[in-house]
């Protein structure tokens, strides 16, 4: 490594709809310090084999994590490296090794101190000298929402076995996969990066029957099925792998520091793509400005995921064969300047009625302009399960539409 280090640090992707509010803050980090390994930890047991409860929160895994005989809360985000809360620095006895300009998702930069963490503990497992990132997180407008200390990421992993189990509840942590009796052959799995990021892959049919695959992030911090990223969306272009079914501008994502500047996205839908031994029907997306595209917690809906970080592999356990998706959305919001606004449209007959900027007021009964931002979080449960909803938007001349939104 030299003495400039360019490293990716996905720290959780978000894309704000009517059903799903995510938040994205991918960042890249550029140390011009001394060198450091985000991997650099180590697990003291052997042989091990350990079962930790879950519960979800605001579609987010949230494990207890121990640190100094303290218990906390962290998301674990396979797609993020360790991250740690700052009002709990001085309590864990650790100074910053370094402090590490960043830049977020949307080029605007800052800077995050790196510290190492003695020992972290999760059940009866005791990880030994960890690297994490720390952050404002109590302060964050949305991530302060979960009650969180912070990130578990996947540099955590790299010596061990991870097996994720939404039905079950709970996360396996093993350094034998037999102890784990899988019942399906397994996959490639990468280990790419500074962070040790677990890639898969999804394989498509292109013309002429040509297979054609795409590396994809197995990212448990990202709400929604799947995101395509604008490089593998120029690749897939190229195969006739998509149809694409609108076209919008808007800000799309929130970064770390703040949103971005409005440009035009595409939606596009995939008549099926396979993952293992799981076909996936009708799935539909937009383009991101990410690097690589991501599979996001709702994929260990369909089945039991096993992350093998030490042999590269990946099982898919217990597994639905075939899924039907769920047709596309028909805009999404964003949160800017403290309002909830239209963000992309997606649908033409919508476009007549509403444009990104117009701030939402009302949804049914619920005043929007009442809301906190974690009060937004929530509003997909209300969502979830209706097929129509009525909407009021306040337009830049101040006047206000009502659209009613079908599904």
């Amino acid at each position: 490594m030299s003495n400039q280090t360019l490293f990716l640090l996905k720290i959780e992707t978000y894309s704000i709809t009517m059903k799903k509010i995510l938040l994205a803050l991918l960042i890249s980090c550029i140390s011009y310090a001394q060198d450091v390994s985000l991997r650099a930890g180590t697990v003291r047991e052997k042989n091990y084999y350990q079962e930790i409860p879950i519960e979800i929160v605001m579609d987010k895994i949230v494990i207890p994590v121990v640190i100094e005989g303290t218990t906390y809360h962290f998301i674990l985000d396979t797609g993020a490296p360790n991250l740690i809360s700052k009002k709990i620095i001085n309590a864990i006895n650790s100074k910053p090794i370094v402090k590490t300009a960043v830049r977020d998702g949307n080029t605007t930069k800052d800077s995050l101190d790196v510290i190492n963490i003695p020992l972290i503990q999760l059940g009866n497992l005791n990880f030994e000298n960890q690297i994490a990132m720390v952050s404002d997180l109590e302060h964050h407008p949305f991530l302060k929402c979960y009650g969180i200390d912070g990130l578990i990421g996947s540099n955590l992993f790299t010596n061990s076995i991870l097996k994720i189990s939404l039905k079950d509840k709970k996360i396996i942590i093993t350094d034998k996969i037999k102890m784990l009796s899988p019942q399906q052959k397994p996959k490639e799995m990468q280990v790419i990066a500074a962070q040790g990021k677990p890639c898969i892959w999804i394989e498509y049919q292109g013309t002429e029957h040509k297979k054609v695959r795409e590396q994809v992030l197995i990212d448990t911090g990202m709400d929604g099925f799947y995101d395509l990223s604008n490089r593998s969306y120029d690749f897939l272009k190229k195969e006739g792998i998509y149809q694409i079914i609108g076209k919008s501008v808007g800000v799309g994502d929130i970064s770390l520091f703040g949103t971005g500047q409005q440009h035009e996205q595409e939606l596009i839908n995939i008549p099926f793509f396979k993952i293992n031994q799981t076909t996936f029907n009708n799935v539909t997306t937009n383009t991101h400005e990410e690097r690589t595209s991501g599979i996001g917690l709702n994929f260990f809906k369909y089945g039991d995921g096993i992350l093998d970080f030490i042999n590269k592999k990946f099982y898919w356990e217990e597994a639905e064969t075939t899924v039907n998706m769920k047709p596309a959305e028909k805009f999404s919001c964003s949160y800017i300047n403290n309002n909830y606004v239209v963000d992309f449209v997606w649908d033409d007959t919508l476009k007549t009625k509403i444009k990104a900027g117009d701030v939402i007021i009302r949804i049914d009964q619920l005043n929007i302009k009442e809301m906190t931002t974690c009060d937004l979080l929530n509003l997909r449960k209300y969502l979830a399960d209706k097929t129509n909803y009525e909407m009021e938007v306040q337009k830049e001349d101040a006047s206000t539409v009502t659209v009613t939104i079908s599904h």
